[in-house]
């Protein structure tokens, strides 16, 4: 069924909500070790890849190098993945938060110090554009 096409089978018998991510667009700020991994991950899940990192480079097969506010209004899905430095410190706050589709979700591994407010505050002021944070590090 599978290698048909088919997934009826599948789709109707999972028993958790779930949302089909190919054809979505995932931006990735930070394409250090770890955020090379996650691209790797979205490759092979058929997403589309918009990348924001301090170094500039040459879009490569299947991904494109974006400014940071081109990477908030085209993505789906933006995970973050950033080493604090003084460039990095706040550089996301309630307008760049604002860019986002109302469907998105913003996925953070980072430090909190790369927010300009607290997360609760961001969440709770910036309706229908921040839907998640996984918050590992405090």
């Amino acid at each position: 069924m599978l290698a048909c096409g088919n997934h009826d089978n599948f789709i109707r018998n999972l028993q958790v909500p779930h949302v089909e991510v190919n054809g979505k667009t995932l931006g990735v700020i930070g394409a250090g070790h770890i955020g090379r991994k996650v691209i790797q991950i979205a490759q092979a899940l058929d997403m589309n890849i918009l990348v924001y990192t301090r170094t500039p480079r040459e879009d490569e097969k299947g991904i494109r190098y974006v400014s940071l506010e081109e990477l908030l209004k085209n993505s789906d899905y933006v995970s973050m993945h950033c080493p604090l430095t003084e460039n990095t410190k706040h550089m996301i706050n309630k307008e760049s938060l604002s860019l986002m589709k109302p469907s998105a979700f913003f996925i953070s591994l980072s430090f909190n110090q790369l927010f300009a407010t607290k997360i609760r505050s961001i969440s709770i002021s910036s309706p229908c554009h921040f839907y998640f944070v996984l918050y590992c590090f405090t």
